[in-house]
């Protein structure tokens, strides 16, 4: 299982030998001997593994403070209030091999060279940048539905390690009538991007002049939504259907100069101004550049196995061996933050999480065996990690120009 949590990105002949250096053991072991063995393992264990990653990690209040032998995580939270968190989904590629085109899916069968994919979908910690919980699934699933039971676990687990009220920013994939109620019905606040057709008040709203407005959507009265949004959550009666949904919807120009709508929960508009909620939006970005790092840096579809347990044996691996770097990479940032504050810099900077990563990985190992204590980790990495830091430069933005499509990408090299 370290094994795998490691990262297997390299030769797994390689990778077995740099465990059995990490053990500091002169022991051989084979590529047959350990494909077998990785498969007596059920994936559901990086699961459970994550999950109690996340509830030891939130457990401790923000503003709870140890002395420094014995310092507590901390969490950043939204207006010292909100836990931000963002959902979105990505394909991706798999080998193609039978079991995997069964289990996943393919894409376009029919043609010259068909690919197997497979669709995840991941609740995302914005300001922490820890997943909280992630799934995937099959390529022909809707995402929203692949998002259903991934909110659902997330929810349970912060739920039961800290109190605070979550925020959830979604893309046009999520606005629905029944997600619409779940969240508000679980007190939940949202933030999501609507199509400008997504219901007729919608439409009738960025008709209008306003920028700004509380708008009423009738269910129970309107046989087809209370029919279609019955079937969503599963219930046959009728009674169960909301006369009505409360939303305020917020007209905004996007960049390139289209006309867009959010709508959200936050009504009060003496605490949530038309300003602060365009300005809430963009940090949904943070999850899309989360998929970018999954992807290039860290390489997740770099898989090692060719059956769906070791694909999800590695994908669900990747995800927890990711937070668990996150925690040296804050210890870093909350140093790099306070040698800044007596600082006249014209940016603020930031850990380098790529080199980071790739600081970290090999070493992870030698704690879970048990061959070095944490702080002695953390003595050792931490002043490698500061070294490496970033300008965080606000509202760039560059036309792409590639003149060669390179297999090797120079500004995307992996980190693991």
């Amino acid at each position: 299982m370290i094994t795998i949590l490691n990262n297997i990105s390299k030769s797994l002949g390689v990778e077995i030998a740099k465990v059995f250096l990490c053990l500091e053991r002169v022991v051989k072991g084979s590529k047959q001997s350990f494909s077998k063995a990785r498969y007596k393992i059920d994936w559901r264990a990086f699961i459970d593994l994550n999950e109690e990653f996340v509830r030891l990690y939130y457990s401790v209040p923000s503003d709870d403070r140890q002395n420094e032998k014995e310092q507590s995580r901390s969490y950043r939270l939204y207006r010292d209030k909100y836990l931000l968190l963002a959902t979105d989904g990505s394909d991706y590629e798999l080998p193609y091999e039978p079991s995997l085109i069964t289990e996943f899916g393919v894409v376009d069968a029919s043609a010259k060279q068909p690919i197997c994919m497979a669709k995840g979908v991941k609740i995302w910690d914005i300001l922490n940048q820890i997943t909280i919980c992630s799934h995937l699934g099959r390529y022909d699933e809707a995402e929203i539905m692949l998002f259903r039971p991934t909110w659902q676990s997330a929810q349970s687990l912060l739920k039961q390690a800290c109190d605070n009220t979550l925020l959830l920013l979604g893309d046009m994939h999520y606005p629905s009538f029944w997600l619409i109620f779940e969240l508000m019905a679980d007190k939940n606040a949202f933030l999501f991007r609507c199509r400008p057709d997504f219901c007729r008040e919608i439409v009738q709203f960025m008709a209008c002049d306003a920028q700004d407005e509380v708008i009423q959507i009738p269910i129970h009265a309107d046989p087809y939504r209370r029919r279609k949004f019955l079937k969503r959550l599963n219930r046959v009666d009728y009674e169960q259907a909301p006369d009505c949904l409360i939303v305020r919807a917020v007209k905004f120009t996007r960049p390139t100069g289209e006309q867009s709508c959010l709508i959200t929960s936050l009504l009060s508009d003496t605490e949530w101004s038309y300003q602060d909620l365009v300005d809430l939006y963009p940090y949904r970005w943070g999850e899309e550049e989360s998929y970018n790092f999954d992807k290039n840096l860290t390489q997740i579809e770099n898989f090692s196995a060719k059956m769906p347990l070791g694909i999800r044996q590695d994908w669900y691996a990747n995800t927890l061996m990711t937070n668990m770097a996150q925690l040296l990479i804050e210890e870093a940032q909350e140093i790099l933050d306070t040698e800044q504050q007596n600082k006249d810099n014209k940016y603020h900077y930031k850990i380098n999480r790529a080199i980071a990563i790739g600081l970290i990985k090999d070493e992870i190992p030698k704690v879970l065996f048990g061959n070095m204590s944490i702080q002695t980790l953390s003595n050792r990495l931490i002043p490698s990690i500061l070294k490496y830091r970033i300008p965080v430069r606000p509202n760039r933005s560059f036309e792409r120009k590639r003149k060669h499509k390179l297999k090797f990408s120079m500004n995307l090299r992996r980190c693991v």
